[in-house]
């Protein structure tokens, strides 16, 4: 009907209906927006509080300050956790019974030392529980000691000397003993020639003795209480030197160390070339072997090394030949061997420099990390997963799940489009700080936990929203969504509880799972607040979780702690029917081989409802592969390239065959490009024989040996030389009279018969004295 009106009616009429429109636009979104509320407040309300629902006990502890680290040093019956604060009222918290009941020990600690607090306090224990436990507060010399297990605590004075610990360590063996450095008297009043000093207690911080000065601040203890310290000769070089009896002598290890570090028994130290770069060297049982020269099959410069893992078996370095936030990942069988060889390019690095890299623990061979994506080229955001089921050999990209959590199609076909790339999932490293970290713990076989995004790579910083949180228990060969956030989580007792909370905003609903992540319920706190970090017992059995974060109300922040116990969910304990057994596989074929082993867990079933002991999941069977080319890796010099399987070689031929020169026993290695992984226990004589082959070879005084080509050819050069020198030396002979006095005298006992032939036309050789007078006439 407005329509049909006039225009000038129209006009009247279409101003009047538009307000009417408008008006019931207003009164739709009014309405919705009531209707929303009320949905919202129906659904928040229809979700428990968590003290409200059954098996469940919670206990929330708000602090002053904001939780720094926290420390369970013993679970169970009178179970011992620290918890540090940071702020301008730093303290130190203490509970006995898993978190639940927190009591504050900075007023003891400050009347035991008379002054206030000043420095955040770190907590320092043996690895295993000891009843030993030392307080030291950042930037100053307190040091608070406690021999009971943490129930009383005592003040030691420090000499005036010792002026703040900046690092502190305690001896492996002996307790009592423990370590400082400390910045010199002189950094009071000359900073720009400002050193520090190592110093040694034996008895638990009563009286301190400096036992080397001036040296760099990092420095270990290692297995036998041997010292490893380096020397400071200049505000960068120094020299490493170690003591086997406590700082009372001292031995060089090697000069000119710019750096040094130790991992699992593996000591490593870095000389600087200068434009050359840097050099690594390494040796392992705990710095007893040989110092070897790593060397590294490319010609690029080495910037700066991290330690991704190390043992007596494998070691993996990420180099950085220059780039930000990526470099390459090395690989060596072991210590002793120097030839690394190349396992994943551009492998991204954290901005606190650690390789993006998770080992999935008690499965061996499994190995999670990731690279740089090439398209688009973005070190920090645009990162591309990868697992590898051979300890680096060879990698593969995560494949993306199929469905969502609601059972919903996953499409990433305009991504791919796009970007020209392969639809894969790809997670957010276990270094990460923007969202929830890669983690495997080590009681939960076969269980990884991430945040990340499905693409050809991660999204941005700014694309958090797209950010969800993913879950696979068999190694990583299956992923899927468990929640459709990012979130900060733990688990425990084994991998079958699980607790997750979101981080972007604050928050007050948990979601925790009870079967390892098949099914999740939601509960919700008193109040919301940011999380931080999410902790359990360090064994593995804990049936509690301490969740630790920060409230901000008007502008002020304050810390929480929450104990969530799930202790009464289930009554019963796990018996043998409750379990299954489990054989991991690479996911690529119908092999149940990895590192030429198959071994069959036993871990408990996702639908029992009970707790597991404290005994680890252990392998139930185990049965020995022949080997395949997945227990090769390419050898010195050699790369995979293109995604081909085959080994090539990349590197000056003559530099790969100098590595091949050690004649042993008679016999010299050839290389096929290949050689097997360390750790594998595949058996080469059911399988594919990939190793060196050996020829026989004539070693020289040094056991080197060359091709056989070379050594003709160096003896056609020695045989043509030999002759030259017996041509010059007879005209020399002939031609030269004091060459001819000199060789007839040394030669005159000599036959006759011998030296005729050489005479000279010119000289005559004299045999009597009655020829002498006429010896030099000239006929």
């Amino acid at each position: 009907m407005i329509c049909a009106i006039t225009t000038s009616t129209n006009h009247t009429i279409e101003t009047t209906e538009k307000g009417s429109i408008m008006q019931g636009r207003y009164f739709f979104y009014f309405a919705s927006t009531i209707l929303w509320a009320i949905f919202l407040f129906n659904s928040v309300d229809s979700i428990d509080l968590c003290s409200k629902q059954p098996g469940i006990s919670v206990k929330e502890t708000r602090i002053e300050g904001v939780p720094h680290k926290l420390h369970w040093l013993k679970e169970g019956d009178k179970g011992l956790v620290f918890c540090t604060t940071s702020g301008n009222k730093p303290t130190i918290l203490r509970s006995h019974d898993d978190g639940a009941n927190w009591e504050d020990l900075g007023k003891n600690l400050k009347d035991l030392k008379g002054s206030s607090l000043r420095g955040t306090i770190t907590v320092h224990y043996p690895f295993t529980y000891s009843q030993f436990i030392y307080l030291t507060a950042e930037g100053n010399n307190d040091l608070w000691v406690s021999e009971d297990a943490g129930k009383t605590f005592s003040y030691r004075k420090m000499p005036s000397e010792l002026t703040s610990i900046s690092d502190f360590k305690m001896d492996h063996i002996k307790t009592k003993r423990i370590y400082a450095v400390s910045p010199s008297t002189k950094c009071v009043t000359d900073y720009e020639n400002c050193y520090h000093e190592l110093w040694k207690s034996e008895d638990a911080g009563k009286t301190w003795k400096m036992i080397r000065s001036p040296v760099f601040t990092e420095f270990t203890i290692g297995k036998e209480s041997e010292i490893w310290v380096r020397d400071r000769l200049s505000e960068s070089k120094g020299r490493m030197m170690s003591s086997k009896d406590g700082g009372d002598n001292w031995q060089v290890v090697f000069y000119d160390c710019d750096g040094f570090a130790e991992r699992d028994g593996v000591y490593f130290g870095v000389i600087d070339k200068q434009e050359e770069g840097y050099s690594l060297f390494i040796s392992g049982n705990f710095g007893r072997d040989e110092w070897v020269q790593a060397k590294f099959p490319t010609a690029l410069t080495e910037r700066r090394y991290t330690i991704v893992f190390a043992s007596e078996a494998k070691v993996m370095i990420h180099v950085n030949h220059g780039g930000d936030f990526y470099g390459n990942l090395y690989s060596s069988n072991g210590p002793s061997q120097r030839e690394f060889v190349l396992s994943l390019e551009n492998h991204k690095s954290s901005w606190q420099g650690y390789g993006e890299l998770l080992q999935i623990p008690q499965i061996p061979g499994v190995l999670v990390a990731n690279s740089v994506s090439s398209n688009p080229f973005d070190p920090r955001d645009s990162v591309i997963s990868h697992i590898s089921f051979n300890n680096g050999g060879d990698w593969s990209s995560l494949s993306a799940p199929v469905v969502d959590m609601n059972g919903k199609s996953i499409d990433c076909k305009e991504k791919i489009d796009q970007n020209r790339g392969k639809c894969t999932l790809n997670l957010n490293g276990p270094y990460e700080d923007s969202f929830g970290k890669m983690m495997a713990p080590i009681h939960a076989i076969g269980l990884i936990l991430a945040t990340g995004t499905v693409g050809t790579a991660t999204q941005s910083a700014s694309e958090g929203s797209k950010m969800s949180t993913w879950l696979s228990r068999d190694a990583g060969v299956h992923w899927k969504q468990v929640l459709p956030y990012s979130s900060i989580y733990n688990v425990a007792n084994h991998g079958s509880l699980i607790l997750a909370m979101k981080h972007t905003s604050q928050h007050r609903n948990i979601s925790y799972s009870w079967n390892f992540g098949n099914d999740w319920n939601e509960c919700l706190l008193p109040f919301g607040f940011y999380v931080t970090k999410v902790h359990t017992g360090y064994n593995g059995t804990s049936l509690h979780f301490i969740i630790e974060g920060e409230q901000v109300e008007n502008g002020k922040s304050s810390g929480v702690l929450v104990h969530f116990d799930l202790s009464g969910m289930h009554t019963k304990k796990c018996t043998d029917k409750d379990y299954e057994k489990w054989t991991p596989t690479n996911g690529k074929d119908a092999t149940h081989c990895l590192l030429g082993k198959s071994n069959t867990y036993k871990r408990r079933k996702t639908s029992e409802k009970c707790f597991t002991g404290s005994s680890i999941e252990r392998v139930a069977e185990s049965s020995i592969c022949p080997c395949g080319v997945e227990d090769y890796e390419c050898d010195f010099c050699h790369e995979r390239q293109g995604g081909s399987s085959i080994c090539s070689l990349v590197c000056d031929e003559k530099e790969f065959r100098s590595k091949e020169a050690k004649c042993i026993d008679g016999y010299q290695s050839i290389s096929q490009g290949y050689r097997l992984i360390m750790g594998t226990e595949c058996d080469v004589s059911k399988g594919l024989n990939l190793t060196p082959g050996k020829i026989q070879c004539t070693a020289s005084p040094s056991g080197v040996s060359m091709p056989l080509w070379e050594t003709v050819v160096l003896m056609l050069l020695c045989i043509f030389g030999t002759l030259l020198f017996l041509v010059a030396l007879f005209i020399a002979f002939r031609k030269n009279e004091r060459f001819n006095h000199f060789v007839t005298s040394f030669t005159s006992r000599l036959p006759k018969k011998i030296i005729d032939p050489f005479r000279s036309v010119e000289f005559v050789r004299l045999n009597t004295e009655e020829d002498e007078e006429s010896a030099y006439q000239i006929e």
